[in-house]
């Protein structure tokens, strides 16, 4: 077995848009690829549900804006199935009151798309700790 790969967070990546979805794997796959591997990527509430469930990632990126369960709603339900399991909402939206909303709700961290170059791979570390 490759040690170095089994280091690797596992992460599930949750956002339905297939622009920035593909963006952020690029991104991962190029500039984080030593420490990250995207196990799936889930485009609605359903999706991500089902996928924590059945691969039990170490890490979860959340966008908030979703169609039908939105991220915030999608916290508790995610807790529910990974109760240790990190949630970093990855969003557009800026920081103050979509933030608390987010740490309220069970977010362990927040950081902001257009940020994400520099935030999140912190971020991860932050919450990984």
């Amino acid at each position: 077995m490759n040690v170095e790969a089994s280091s690797k967070v596992r992460v599930l990546l949750v956002d339905d848009s297939e622009t920035f979805l593909r963006a952020a794997l690029r991104l991962m796959r190029v500039e984080y690829a030593q420490e990250l591997e995207v196990i799936a990527t889930a485009r609605n509430g359903d999706d991500a549900l089902r996928a924590a469930g059945e691969l039990q990632p170490d890490l979860v990126l959340l966008d908030i804006n979703m169609p039908g369960t939105n991220g915030i709603e999608l916290i508790p339900l995610l807790r529910a199935r990974l109760p240790h399991v990190p949630i970093i909402m990855l969003t557009l939206l800026e920081r103050s009151t979509h933030e608390r909303e987010a740490l309220a709700a069970g977010a362990d961290g927040y950081v902001v798309k257009n940020q994400m170059d520099e935030q999140l791979l912190p971020a991860i570390r932050r919450v990984r700790a």
